[in-house]
């Protein structure tokens, strides 16, 4: 035998025998012994001949294709001031009562953002916004522009800073597992990592392995007409370090595909897809000023979000020896 296991054979040919044949094997060699009238031994050759043939082998290449893109517009606005009518600036009421009177702008803090509104320092001591809704900028992030008007006695000072952020990207991952195997006979190929995990128990502490890897595992079957017809399973799970949990151990982001399909000889199917798009729109805005049409984005800070996640995943067989084992 070439290509078939003797001893498999040898049930087959013990049916063409008669009473006075009898069929051997020899493992060695991988010979089948066989011994009868002669018309039982040319049924038994022709039965071998069309037995033993080459079995089809089947390369499957996968490709596992994720593109994701982000979009980030953050736009805030900073304003306020101080206005002083005193006896003391020389521009008082001139009423009785109120004889003085001062407006600031309340909404400053120790962490309010002041750069840019002052020429000669980094930060203003007391910038008096009555609006601060700034956009997070900052090294490597956004930019902002401050304003300060003030007159020439200091009795009014009107500071304005106003700060926006737009961020984009696109990451695009292409996966290619790739595997020969025969026909009718599952093969398995991965590539991955174990991550350790701790788990707190009465025993004390555990660690566990998880694992994060890419896998294709399939099962072809090739048809009486050349196609191919497979079991598959994809799989492509990686850690997340952005998402770990209380102790920093990383979440787990799982992607896979489990189908039966028939494909063509060197034809490319895609077997699956997912979509997934999160927009969102956030205003933060002073009550009932910031719904005011125009002027109310003096009152505003908007922020838009827009995240888009695709995955397509494709298959592809080819029959390597298709000459020699289905003769075209």
């Amino acid at each position: 035998m070439s290509y078939a296991q003797a001893d498999a054979l040898q049930a087959r040919a013990r049916d063409l025998l008669s009473p006075r044949g009898s069929v051997a094997v020899d493992e060695r060699t991988n010979v089948l012994i066989a011994r009868d009238i002669t018309a039982n031994l040319n049924f038994i050759e022709e039965l071998v001949r069309s037995l033993d043939t080459q079995t089809p082998q089947v390369l499957i290449e996968a490709r596992v294709v994720e593109a994701s893109s982000t979009y980030l517009r953050d736009i805030g606005i900073q304003w306020g001031g101080d206005a002083t009518f005193s006896e003391a600036t020389g521009n008082p009421t001139g009423a009785a009562f109120p004889s003085r009177a001062s407006i600031a702008g309340g909404a400053s803090d120790g962490n309010t953002p002041t750069a840019g509104l002052s020429p000669f320092t980094r930060q203003v001591a007391n910038p008096n916004f009555a609006v601060n809704l700034p956009a997070a900028v900052g090294t490597g992030q956004g930019g902002a522009l401050g304003i300060a008007l003030g007159s020439l006695d200091n009795n009014f000072n009107i500071g304005l800073r106003l700060s926006a952020a737009e961020a984009s990207g696109m990451i695009r991952i292409v996966s290619s597992p790739r595997i020969l195997t025969l026909d009718n006979t599952e093969a398995r190929i991965s590539s991955g990592t174990l991550i350790p995990f701790s788990q707190v128990s009465a025993q004390g502490v555990q660690t566990t392995f998880q694992e994060a890897k890419l896998q294709l595992l399939v099962r072809p079957h090739v048809t009486a007409d050349g196609s191919v017809s497979m079991h598959v399973k994809i799989n492509r799970d990686e850690p997340d370090f952005n998402r770990t949990s209380a102790r920093g151990d990383p979440t787990i982001l799982k992607r896979e595909a489990e189908t039966d399909l028939l494909v063509m000889d060197g034809h490319t199917a895609v077997i699956g897809g997912i979509y997934r798009r999160n927009t969102g729109r956030n205003t933060d805005q002073i009550p009932l000023l910031g719904d005011i049409p125009i002027l109310g984005i003096l009152f505003q800070h908007r922020r838009a979000t827009d995240q888009r996640e695709e995955l397509v995943i494709f298959i592809t067989p080819r029959i390597v020896n298709r000459a020699e084992a289905l003769g075209r």
